[in-house]
């Protein structure tokens, strides 16, 4: 795997148009010149067709061939692929001609066709069958690793034997579990201790760290936390910092969980609306232009709304490739510094009603009402900023650049930094042709071929260190201690702000805690190494520098050596530790059940299977260790959970 061996991989998936002949001695008419499209994945292969030989109408022979992994006839510039059929006859599938933007040019004109058809009175009919990927152990797991915040066993299990749409559809029926709802489930219990800034961002962090561990809708959390770096807020801010502004963010976050399977339009409205956006991105008491005053409408939300939440910096193809010009040959800007001064006039008159608390109000009388042009389109005036709005976010969302933007980033948080441009494509297609349908674009993310390839494959991403330890909680099936959370200090003991373990570990991140609009990391980071020599990227390996790394490393560390339970039993075991469960692998530890101790631990953290350089380096550590007692169990889960192996997502 690139991440891993650091070899360059490709992307490993064609779309084909397929036309079948026979290679026998008669010739063949072709029944149908050329019209079944289907998006074949390597991992499928081989694939079963039905054939059935006919003369004058009447069958006369039945057979079924296998096809294979394709070749490539450059000179005739399409893929094709040859099969050996299983009474040693062949057929040769030809596909149509690939083009640039990832559609297919069939092959139909009499000149081409005359190639392989039409001589005598025999002919082909095929049926081309193409079963469900039916998920084992592995791509179950994968597919949890992508769609949850770890999967579990238990999880993993009751996903094996289900397709990946079957999955995705009862992820999107499960009910939204909301942020303030906990929120103020910990705050009712520890009512009289809610005085300090702490402990309103206590309340609000114990909330996110319990329902993302715990919750059903698992998929809907996992979105909304993508979203949540898209559409970027941060407590950070000095406006949003401590005490009841705590409680305005858990609103703000429950408007991405909310959306996370609604419309694009709904989720950028209610966006556009939240005091929490206005107070960070500086719209909130937006005043339209009086340049006698000097006095000119905040570009701030504007200018991000444009960039960094719907259109991108540039013209794109559905593909992602930059749009350039054809005189200039410079990238073709999506937006102009004209359209940010007059969407900023928009945006004039919002401001807080209820501090963050309700969505923001708008001020007729601050409203800029003059006409307005942006992104091409006229705005004719003496409209309300709410017609505005809703005239904007119809042009929004049915921008090519939107989709592509929306999709790509939905992509490479949750499954791959490096996506190939033909899944862009079809991701991108699903945004436009529903209109912005969230649920719709997160399930073709999810039900695409590419994100189960494995020969070869570029579906790996580096985890960020929030998910690193989350999968680790859940894999572990982590609880908090007893009588959570009654204790004074509702700290769950993982790195999160204040939240430290008692040595003062942390790790840079958090919900809703970037330093900056731009998210945790630049989108485009690529680390210096084989990554950059082959013109790729790395965003998530930004985070793990000099000091996260040895901070990250000691904070699972601590965790996995003090913060355990043997027995799957939290009684007594405190309130502020957020507790792992050993209880599955004791048994095994004391019997030194080797075999059977790592073949448990590459199901929990590894999808089912070690690579055999990782199932050396963590025999090595267990034989290492007496079994007298549970005391060094721990460091072969560190050693398996600071692995390449684990740090990867694939």
């Amino acid at each position: 795997m690139f991440f891993k061996n650091l070899c360059f991989l490709r992307n490993a998936i064609v779309v084909l148009l397929f036309q079948i002949i026979a290679a026998k001695a008669y010739a063949v008419d072709l029944i149908d010149n050329g019209s079944i499209t289907k998006e074949i994945n390597y991992t499928y292969f081989p694939y079963t067709v039905e054939v059935t030989v006919a003369k004058g109408g009447i069958a006369t022979e039945t057979f079924s061939c296998q096809i294979n992994r394709p070749s490539h006839n450059r000179t005739a510039q399409w893929p094709y692929y040859i099969s050996q059929c299983i009474n040693d006859q062949s057929v040769e599938v030809v596909a149509g001609q690939l083009q640039t933007d990832g559609t297919i040019l069939p092959i139909k004109s009499s000149t081409e066709n005359s190639l392989w058809a039409s001589t005598g009175d025999y002919s082909l009919n095929f049926e081309l069958t193409i079963p469900p990927l039916i998920l084992d152990y592995s791509n179950a797991s994968r597919l949890l690793e992508r769609g949850t915040f770890g999967p579990t066993p238990a999880d993993v299990n009751a996903t094996i034997g289900k397709t990946p749409d079957q999955w995705v559809d009862e992820q999107i029926a499960v009910p939204p579990s909301y942020h303030l709802d906990e929120y103020l489930r910990i705050q009712s219990i520890r009512a009289d201790l809610n005085g300090s800034s702490q402990e309103h961002r206590n309340y609000r962090s114990n909330a996110w760290w319990g329902i993302v561990l715990n919750s059903e809708d698992q998929l809907r959390q996992r979105v909304a936390f993508a979203l949540s770096q898209m559409v970027v807020v941060s407590q950070n801010d000095a406006g949003l910092s401590g005490d009841d502004r705590a409680k305005g963010l858990a609103i703000y976050y429950d408007i991405l969980v909310k959306h996370a399977f609604g419309n694009y339009k709904d989720l950028i409205r209610d966006v556009t609306y939240s005091p929490a956006m206005g107070r960070f991105l500086t719209m909130a008491g937006n005043l339209p232009p009086d340049p006698e005053n000097n006095q000119y409408p905040d570009e701030n939300y504007a200018r991000e709304l444009l960039q960094l939440f719907s259109l991108g910096e540039w013209k794109v193809s559905y593909q992602g490739a930059i749009r350039k010009d054809s005189e200039t040959n410079q990238p073709i800007p999506a937006y102009t510094e004209e359209d940010v001064q007059e969407l900023a006039r928009l945006f004039t008159g919002w401001d807080e009603d209820n501090g963050l608390l309700s969505p923001m109000v708008v001020s007729a009388s601050n409203h800029d009402t003059n006409p307005k042009r942006i992104l091409g389109r006229h705005f004719p005036g003496n409209e309300t900023a709410e017609q505005e709005l809703e005239r904007l976010l119809d042009i929004l969302v049915s921008k090519r650049e939107t989709a592509v933007f929306v999709s790509t980033h939905l992509i490479k948080q949750l499954v791959t930094s490096n996506p190939d441009k033909r899944y862009i494509a079809r991701v991108a297609r699903t945004f436009n042709d529903t209109q912005g349908d969230l649920a719709a674009v997160v399930k073709a993310i999810l039900t695409d071929p590419q994100p189960y390839e494995s020969n070869p494959i570029s579906v790996s991403k580096a985890r960020e260190p929030i998910v690193t330890m989350t999968a680790l909680y859940r894999a572990f099936n982590s609880q908090m201690g007893d009588n959570y959370p009654h204790h004074r200090d509702t700290s769950l003991g993982y790195g999160f702000d204040t939240q430290y373990s008692p040595e003062g570990h942390r790790f840079s991140q958090g919900p809703l805690s970037a330093p900056s609009v731009f998210n945790f990391y630049p989108a485009t980071y690529t680390p210096s190494g084989p990554l950059e020599d082959n013109g790729l990227i790395g965003p998530e390996f930004a985070l793990y520098t000099s000091a996260e790394i040895p901070n990250l490393s000691n904070l699972i560390f601590r965790k996995l050596k003090d913060d355990i339970t043997l027995s799957g039993d939290v009684t007594g075991l405190p309130d502020n530790r957020l507790i792992l469960d050993y209880s599955a692998f004791t048994g095994l530890w004391t019997t030194d059940d080797r075999e059977n101790f790592l073949a448990l631990l590459a199901d929990t953290m590894f999808d089912g299977a070690l690579t055999p350089q990782l199932e050396q380096r963590l025999g090595d550590v267990y034989d290492d260790m007496p079994k007298s007692n549970h005391d060094n169990m721990y460091k072969v889960f560190w050693m398996a959970a600071m692995s390449p192996e684990f740090q990867i997502q694939e």
